[in-house]
């Protein structure tokens, strides 16, 4: 029987959908003008002669041998059996309305995991309450950075943004076998969590979340040990085999010396000034924090939240936050003023800013308990608006110092935004439509602009482009573009 119609429920969510069109409709528009770039064009080559499935299966192979980065295995297997060169050769605007539905099934799919973990942890029934938690969390992810690298790349979909998305499913699938005890959801609770740690970045914090909420929330569960030790014990398996990949040797120079305690050192120091540049420059990420405990206050939780654990979850969420960039400093060998790629800082950003709404929300839950009684609208809604008047009122005051809130400043570079996409669509063509094998391109360069993940080709001088043969089965941009389109070489001059 279908469920009754509730207008009011209705009237209630028309200013989170108007929300949500605001916040995500820059994003679709950036999205959208979306070009191939860097490992694109190496994962759009049929290097091994075999159908898609077999070469992604090679070319998850060969990179665990000779060129495995933090991604992981089933990221480079994903980067190959989905990528729109494959499927559609980068005809029209292919590539980027295939990268416009990625990034809303990811983002999507990413804020339901983590609403379904909030509401299994804090058993919260109430759907209207559960809408606000994930808007909130929508604005703390979207407002505050851009990741060129993660939204408008392909390649850096599936290593990133997908394994996050699949992190907080596996997260959820913890919480919900220990509620419900069944087979199913201990094999997939096991599969989950062994895909996130093929993911050198998501092992230390899909191993702390299952330690904290297995080992110390519910250690009276009158679970077997060794049915608890085992999906831990897998997922180190996991990890450490991703660690011993032959490949992360290889491609980060296995004649270089690196210097542990150095590298760990650069990686505290990095999370800490990320942290806390993060909450100087951008206030409204405190604001949103702060909504989410108002919004944890009006609902008491079934399951009693336990003041350490928050406590400790907080900390953990930045031992998760090192965990998850030590290994690309180690491996790209970064020092204190290193530049880092925006990839990097998004998952690390994601971990930190999703386990602070997760834990804000069961700490305003733990308050409900205390004061014995839940938090009403009346309340909240003033509250909530002094907090969005005093955050701007401090964000008024203080300009120069206030980094841009995205949806907005994506708005201002609409222009460029689409002049660059043009730009390097206009190469492109020169390039497919050159009679000459040999092609070489002059062109006076575009405004960068941090919401456009360049194609990247270049004058093509660096020995790593052009050393070896076409069986390579990898290389740099303007080798791999160069068979991707059927030349012998491309260069690619700006300004000249």
């Amino acid at each position: 029987m279908l469920k009754k119609i509730n207008i009011k429920e209705i009237l209630l969510r028309i200013p989170l959908i108007i929300g949500y069109i605001w916040l995500l409709s820059p994003f679709v528009y950036s999205v959208y003008y979306s070009m191939p770039a860097n490992d694109d064009f190496a994962h759009g080559i049929n290097w091994w002669g075999s159908n898609l499935v077999g070469e992604a299966l090679h070319r998850a192979g060969w990179n665990y041998m000779h060129s495995f980065g933090q991604s992981g295995v089933f990221a480079a297997f994903t980067q190959v059996l989905f990528n729109p060169l494959y499927w559609f050769k980068d005809r029209g605007h292919s590539f980027g309305i295939c990268m416009v539905i990625v990034f809303l099934l990811v983002i999507i799919g990413t804020l339901y995991a983590v609403r379904r973990l909030v509401k299994l942890l804090g058993a919260v029934q109430n759907s209207y309450v559960l809408d606000i938690f994930t808007f909130l969390l929508a604005l703390l992810l979207l407002t505050s950075y851009y990741y060129s690298d993660v939204y408008n790349w392909w390649s850096g979909v599936p290593g990133y943004s997908l394994m996050m998305m699949v992190s907080m499913f596996a997260y959820g699938n913890i919480v919900k076998y220990n509620d419900t005890r069944s087979k199913k959801d201990y094999i997939l609770m096991i599969i989950l969590g062994m895909i996130t740690c093929t993911c050198l970045m998501n092992c230390v914090a899909t191993g702390i979340f299952y330690v904290i909420y297995v080992f110390i929330y519910n250690y009276k569960n009158g679970e077997k040990l060794t049915r608890k030790i085992l999906p831990l014990v897998l997922y180190i398996f996991v990890g450490l085999l991703m660690i011993a990949a032959p490949g992360i040797r290889e491609r980060s120079g296995e004649d270089i010396p690196v210097d542990y305690v150095e590298a760990l050192m650069v990686t505290a120091y990095r999370v800490k000034t990320r942290f806390t540049v993060s909450y100087q420059t951008r206030p409204w990420i405190i604001l949103f924090i702060v909504l989410i405990l108002l919004a944890g206050m009006m609902v008491k939780s079934e399951k009693k939240p336990k003041i350490l654990v928050i406590i400790m979850g907080y900390l953990c969420s930045l031992v998760a936050a090192f965990g998850a960039v030590a290994p690309y400093v180690v491996g790209s060998h970064k020092t204190y003023d290193s530049e880092f790629t925006p990839r990097i800082y998004f998952v690390e950003d994601y971990l930190v800013f999703i386990a602070f709404a997760v834990l804000t929300f069961r700490l305003g839950q733990w308050l409900a308990v205390k004061i014995d009684r839940e938090i009403q609208w009346k309340i909240v809604i003033p509250l909530g608006l002094c907090c969005v008047l005093i955050n701007y009122i401090y964000c008024a005051n203080h300009q120069e110092e206030i980094g841009v809130l995205i949806p907005s400043d994506i708005k201002e570079h609409v222009a460029l935004i689409k002049e660059s996409y043009y730009f390097w669509d206009d190469i492109i063509d020169e390039i497919i439509e050159s009679p000459d094998m040999d092609v070489e391109i002059y062109r006076q360069n575009v405004d960068w602009c941090q919401y456009v993940y360049y194609t990247s080709l270049d004058d093509g001088t660096s020995d790593w482009d052009w050393s070896g043969d076409k069986k390579i089965y990898y290389g740099g941009c303007n080798q791999c573009a160069a068979i991707f389109y059927g030349k012998d070489r491309i260069r690619v001059y700006f300004n000249e």
